[in-house]
């Protein structure tokens, strides 16, 4: 539990596999999966395949669609405070049935137009959905057992999309938390042009785009987004980039004194991949 008693988790297991036909050719296709569970049924697999065209030298195009999804037991929601439990419990740890879907489509170009210009695109819209039931809570410290709300003790309000429990034991009373159910949508737009304008100075003009939205729970769409404004994340990294940029033209450094900054200008293309290791992280760690 997150910052509180230890908890059992029980035994796990996982495994993925990466398969790739012959890089050499001017089609290339890539196939990934990775899949875990535990005793307690707890499950998440994801794929993605990968076609990457390479009309010549110069250009490449990537594009494949990524699936993911997770089935939880015992998914941490929130916790209240009671000392009227036993001393090593002291509190109400919600947990609750949990299931995630997860789609994502990412196209990524790289054109080299001369040794010292060239142009990355990356483009990923996302759709995540998530739905919790079967409220519960820790019946005691060190084990995987739970005390089972039935339809008396919880309740969700509709006009403030809240839930209210009486866990019916301790000194804490009825409490409150939001509806965590969420569908999560996104869309991402990054542009990077790398200019050497002269031998060891590089000049990146940048355009991102980051646009997020938790509307309509019911509905899984990129709808929403079109209303949606960009995000602080998108404007940070362009704030960032140009200084990259400043710094390389005003010091007039060799471009090796920029790898770091080579690094961060690819790191904005690579926002899908690191969503997926975080994400597999967190399944063999926190899935319970």
């Amino acid at each position: 539990t997150r910052g509180a008693p230890s908890m059992s988790t029980g035994e796990s297991w996982n495994g993925g596999v990466w398969l790739e036909s012959d890089d050499r050719k001017p089609v290339v296709g890539r196939l990934e999966a990775f899949h875990f569970r535990n005793e307690h049924g707890s499950r998440q697999w994801e794929g993605e395949v990968v076609a990457e065209l390479r009309p010549s030298s110069a250009l490449t195009v990537a594009i494949g669609p990524a699936l993911m999804k997770a089935t939880r037991v015992a998914q941490w929601v929130t916790s209240v405070e009671d000392a009227a439990l036993p001393s090593d419990l002291a509190g109400h740890y919600v947990f609750s049935g949990f299931e995630q879907s997860e789609i994502a489509l990412t196209a990524r170009v790289n054109w080299i137009f001369s040794p010292r210009l060239s142009l990355q695109l990356y483009a990923q819209p996302l759709v995540s959905r998530g739905s919790y039931a079967g409220f519960k809570e820790l019946e005691r410290a060190r084990s995987f057992d739970f005390l089972v709300y039935g339809p008396g003790q919880v309740a969700l309000d509709a006009a403030t999309d809240t839930y209210t429990v009486d866990p019916g034991r301790g000194g804490s009373g009825p409490f409150t938390f939001e509806n965590p159910d969420f569908n999560f949508k996104s869309l991402r737009l990054n542009t990077v042009l790398r200019w050497e304008w002269r031998p060891g100075s590089a000049l990146y003009a940048v355009w991102t785009q980051a646009r997020e939205n938790s509307m309509n729970p019911g509905r899984s769409d990129l709808v929403d987004l079109a209303v949606a404004h960009r995000g602080v994340r998108g404007v940070a990294q362009i704030d960032a980039l140009a200084e990259v940029a400043r710094a390389v033209v005003t010091d007039l450094e060799p471009l090796d004194a920029h790898v770091g900054d080579a690094v961060e200008v690819e790191a904005v293309l690579e926002t899908g991949d690191v969503q997926r290791a975080r994400r597999r992280r967190a399944a063999v760690g926190e899935l319970h």
